[in-house]
């Protein structure tokens, strides 16, 4: 429902254990904790089994954010409420990840994404910045 109401050519649920030639290799973020190898993309449920391009990714985010998946009240809603998790800047709401971001270079960014259940594998997309 989501894959074909979008238009999304390189996005797709992986079945258990199937691999993906092309697909780019999970990295640890603390090497010294896991090694890439001890990630798969195909745990089951929500935890990592979808794979997309980067071009998916924005075309999913303009269609959640633009109305197109949900109700505009529904994605208000994810927004309304958001807890503070995994330290100082990054947030939870329905299903959505909020990170405030400052770069000393360039100021303050908010990111949308969602770091995702799979060790090692996550998303983030910069909506906008202040």
């Amino acid at each position: 429902r989501v894959i074909a109401r979008l238009g999304l050519k390189h996005t797709k649920a992986l079945a258990p254990r199937e691999t993906v030639a092309d697909l780019a290799a999970a990295h640890p973020s603390d090497p010294k904790a896991a090694t890439a190898s001890e990630a798969t993309p195909t745990t089951p449920f929500a935890a990592g089994s979808i794979i997309a391009s980067a071009d998916d990714m924005v075309r999913f985010w303009h269609g959640l954010l633009s109305g197109r998946l949900l109700m505009p009240e529904t994605v208000r809603g994810q927004f309304q409420r958001l807890y503070p998790m995994f330290g100082q800047g990054t947030y939870y709401g329905r299903g959505v990840m909020l990170y405030d971001v400052v770069d000393p270079k360039t100021g303050r960014f908010i990111w949308l994404g969602h770091s995702g259940g799979a060790a090692h594998s996550g998303t983030l997309r910069r909506v906008f910045c202040q």
